[in-house]
């Protein structure tokens, strides 16, 4: 019942303001029937997420009881605020996309992910999706990133970055795109490429990295 009164949580979250816009399923929502269909409302992975704009208020916390929760989709959702560590303690999250929640006319980041939070990464080891465009990170990638072995996807476009980029990211065994785009501070070399990387997509305009590129990048292409 815990993962029921989350969502209803959740459901409030949108309505507290009267301007904002909710889609209109989320106002046929009712305690008994979540408690009812919960197991296979967010497991199933042909389920489409609602469109829902948030009105600037912050990720409801209560989310990180959805234990059961595989696919958390908020992306240009205009949330604002620090993103709740208790998301990132989802342990059976295999796609996480917070990106795109940024101001409409301004293009400012209004999400935050503080550096001490990514050790909370440890618990996602059944991500495969991580995409945080326009996130502020405001900070270097830590090293603990390459411990994500079931990661597939991985965007952090203009996020901030800064400092170097950690190598191990290169060798995750699945990893096949890398969206890295946008952010002027991250800095350092790339690492020699192998024909059996997995690595298929590699967007680096916008970040130093760009015109450091090794000879070896070309058996990505094999």
């Amino acid at each position: 019942m815990n993962e029921c009164f989350a969502l209803m949580k959740f459901k409030e979250s949108f309505f507290e303001s009267k301007s904002c816009f909710c889609n209109h399923k989320l106002a046929s929502w009712k305690l008994e029937a979540l408690a009812a269909v919960f197991s296979g409302l967010f497991t199933s992975k042909g389920s489409t997420s609602p469109i829902i704009t948030s009105n600037y208020s912050e990720i409801p916390s209560e989310l990180g009881y959805l234990s059961e929760l595989t696919h958390l989709i908020l992306s240009t959702s205009v949330f604002s605020g620090r993103i709740p560590s208790r998301i990132l303690k989802l342990s059976k999250l295999s796609s996480l996309d917070l990106s795109m929640n940024s101001h409409p006319y301004f293009g400012t980041n209004l999400l935050k992910l503080e550096r001490d939070q990514f050790s909370l990464a440890r618990n996602l080891t059944r991500l495969e999706k991580l995409h945080l465009s326009r996130v502020n990170i405001s900070s270097p990638l830590p090293e603990n990133l390459a411990n994500l072995s079931s990661l597939t996807s991985f965007n952090v476009k203009g996020c901030r970055i800064s400092g170097g980029l950690p190598t191990r990211m290169f060798q995750l065994p699945k990893l096949v795109y890398l969206n890295l785009r946008c952010n002027p501070f991250l800095v350092g070399h790339l690492p020699e490429f192998h024909s059996s990387s997995p690595l298929r997509a590699l967007l680096l305009s916008g970040s130093s990295l760009f015109d450091k590129l090794p000879v070896s990048i070309g058996e990505l292409a094999c």
